[in-house]
């Protein structure tokens, strides 16, 4: 199956969802978007200005701009460098040419406006923008022209996670490409350009967290002996009734045998409650990233404040959870050995921590403190050391104010010396410390 899901009461959940064609289903995410979305740009909105200040590129071409706003991931697309520069000034990001446009041709390309959501939706297609206009969206007119098929496509890419109908629309294959593996969906060629824009650079992982509260990553590398052994990211915090969530590799092989895994290694995740504990279960068949000893993965978790955690392997989407957290975070990375005489080998490099949302989190909130050294905890055998000193950010949801923790690298190792009887599941109750070494970084706030 690929997946499962274990509580301590061993109930097994899975959830569906009724496919949809995709015009239906772009269509109903479009109209729920205009229900509620908090975070506009004070009253500031990209709505058209028909002012005629387009750059032409040449006599028959327009240059079309690409922004993004930080509040609520919108990707907005304009030839008018009036647009352009109001938005900047009002706190939008510019991220260079989207591409180039002809002047005109026999397809237009629709712009619409939601005023209740503060989006937009772009369209070759006259019957979705009469529906969209038809249920409250302001038709903005044309804004801008496709070229002809034997020219640069522009593809379109629908993030399902999004809670506003999020599209994002590029000619760069690798750009469309690094999403699609992230989770986003393909919704093929949308209009055609005359020619290319910007060879706009694509964090990845900064795509994937730009709605998220919280985010962290890493590469990670597990090495070891004996009957088991792990490494995971983790995030929690400091406030009651709230949960603790991990996610990394391990090796174990007392695993139950129908849980997904390859040759007793998983991708797991684990969320501790108050009052219980649950296991998430993933053998990789769903996203084609097989689980082994000896590999390096990159490994992301994001949290949002809608409550649900994602977690990516390789940029790839895994599976999103609800979980209970809250403001400020606490960033870890922890390492394990299950019993006495187990061996546990485990790379973290170039973690990279984010807190609050840039452009909604006060600044003075932004990130993290301290560095990883200043909060290691080593038990039962086992050490954290750094290997690898990062640097230090000076703004932005990745600041680390003043501290060299950005894309710092640790390394967990050791032999565990548990007393006998003492596992990775009983050692907090029975030591009063987990058995594992780890490290902690806390955030801003």
């Amino acid at each position: 199956m690929g997946t499962s899901i274990t509580t301590q009461s061993n109930e097994a959940t899975c959830r569906t969802q009724t496919a949809r064609r995709p015009h239906q289903r772009i269509l109903a995410a479009l109209l729920a978007a205009g229900l509620s979305l908090t975070g506009a740009l004070g009253a500031t909105s990209a709505r058209a200005f028909a002012d005629g200040t387009g750059t032409a590129a040449d006599a028959d071409t327009t240059t079309m701009y690409r922004m993004y706003n930080p509040h609520s991931s919108e990707h907005f697309y304009t030839a008018s460098t009036t647009e352009r520069d109001s938005l900047s000034d009002n706190g939008w990001t510019y991220e260079g040419i989207g591409w180039v446009a002809p002047t005109t041709s026999s397809t237009p390309v629709y712009r619409l406006y939601n005023p209740n959501a503060g989006i937009h939706h772009y369209t070759t297609d006259a019957h979705e923008k009469d529906v969209l206009t038809g249920k409250g969206w302001n038709d903005e007119g044309i804004g801008w022209y496709s070229a002809n098929e034997n020219a640069t496509p522009v593809y379109r890419q629908y993030n399902p996670n999004s809670p506003n109908g999020q599209h994002n629309y590029t000619w760069n294959e690798n750009e469309k490409n690094a999403l699609l593996s992230a989770g986003w969906q393909n919704e093929n060629i949308a209009w055609y350009a005359a020619s290319t824009g910007s060879d706009i650079s694509v964090d990845i992982d900064d795509y994937l967290s730009r709605n998220a509260y919280g985010t962290l990553s890493g590469d990670v590398t597990l090495v070891g002996s004996g009957t088991g052994f792990h490494a995971k990211l983790v995030m929690h915090c400091n406030q009651p009734n709230t949960d603790t969530i991990s996610f990394g590799v391990q090796y174990d092989t007392r695993m139950d045998p129908t849980k997904p895994q390859v040759n007793h290694t998983t991708f797991l995740i684990e969320q501790a409650t108050p009052r219980s504990a649950q296991y998430y279960y993933f053998d990789g068949s769903s996203i084609g990233i097989t689980p082994e000893v000896g590999k390096t993965y990159h490994l992301q978790m994001t949290w949002s404040q809608d409550g649900q955690l994602r977690c990516y392997v390789n940029n790839r989407f895994l599976t999103s959870i609800g979980v209970s957290l809250s403001p400020t975070l606490i960033f870890q990375v922890e390492g394990s050995a299950r019993l006495n005489g187990d061996h546990v080998d485990a790379q973290f490099d170039n973690l990279v921590a984010g807190n609050g949302i840039q452009g909604q989190t006060p600044d003075s909130k932004l990130g993290t403190y301290s560095n990883w050294s200043d909060h290691f905890s080593n038990f039962e055998g086992l050490t954290i050391s750094m290997s690898k000193q990062g640097t230090a950010v000076g703004a932005g949801r990745y600041r680390t104010n003043g501290a060299t923790s950005y894309k710092a690298s640790l390394h967990v190792g050791g032999t565990s010396t548990s007393p006998a009887g003492v596992d990775w599941d009983n050692c907090g109750a029975i030591q009063g410390h987990p058995l594992s070494a780890l490290a902690m970084l806390p955030a801003n706030g």
